[in-house]
């Protein structure tokens, strides 16, 4: 439960430097291919059974999601211009795509384990990725200048860079997912200290963005109680299903218990 927290809250974290990064740096589409070779490794790495590939593998997919993440919805908002009719649909659209992909990776995943094992799963994941950045890169000529980066004379020296940085950080991350500090006092220290400035803000604040921040910091308590139950679908539930729930239609007096 503690690793799959860490892994969590820093894959949650890592977006706002990706968005810095693209906004100053990379552009929007050079990002999101960045954050998926980066997420893709992460997927291959972990079809190695052993700790190592483990912990690599979720700092790859925690350092290409935050490059990913950010970039991939500014990119569809920038499809279409501003006041755009069409954009609420094609957000649907983007949607959509994210769900089948949701509904249709585990049974795909689900059935390479039940055959071959966890492991081939988590490579056949990786081969999804490759794909989409596959088809993404094809498509690139749809984009116009749309996502491009703000410094194109250097870019390669700067991708190259940010890339290298990005591989680096491998090992910090690892750190940061065992340290115990980070899962008991870090995290909930930072998100304290921000939401106190995002109070001090509204209250030196015009009345009208007074409200609207005391709004935001209500959505923000709401959202963390969702959050905290949801995420206990990869996690509590997850495990209480596999002891507790007869899934095979057998005796369940033949099931693991909870000692």
């Amino acid at each position: 439960y503690a690793i799959y927290g860490s892994y969590g809250s820093l894959v949650y974290a890592t977006p706002i430097l990706g968005g810095i990064i693209a906004d100053k740096l990379l552009g929007n589409r050079a990002a999101i291919l960045l954050g998926g070779i980066l997420m893709a490794l992460g997927h291959f790495v972990m079809a190695f059974p052993n700790e190592t590939a483990f912990y690599t593998a979720l700092a790859l997919l925690i350092l290409g999601n935050g490059f990913f993440k950010p970039n991939v919805s500014s990119m569809v908002g920038k499809l279409y211009r501003q006041g755009d009719p069409r954009r609420d649909s094609g957000f649907t659209i983007f949607y959509m795509g994210i769900n089948l992909g949701a509904f249709l990776a585990p049974i795909a995943c689900g059935f390479a384990k039940q055959y071959f094992g966890w492991h081939v799963g988590f490579g056949l994941a990786g081969v999804g990725m490759l794909f989409g950045l596959l088809w993404f890169y094809l498509g690139r000529g749809i984009f116009g200048e749309r996502g491009a980066p703000p410094s194109p004379s250097n870019f390669h020296v700067i991708f190259a860079t940010v890339a290298l940085i990005s591989f680096a950080m491998v090992p910090i991350v690892i750190r940061l997912m065992k340290i115990e500090v980070l899962r008991e006092w870090l995290i909930p220290g930072i998100a304290s200290v921000m939401f106190l400035y995002l109070f001090c803000i509204a209250i030196m604040s015009s009345a009208l963005e007074r409200n609207r921040l005391f709004a935001l910091m209500t959505l923000f308590f709401f959202s963390v109680v969702f959050w905290a139950f949801f995420e206990q679908a990869g996690s509590s539930l997850t495990v209480f299903t596999a002891r507790n729930v007869n899934r095979l239609g057998l005796d369940a007096s033949i099931l693991p218990r909870f000692t």
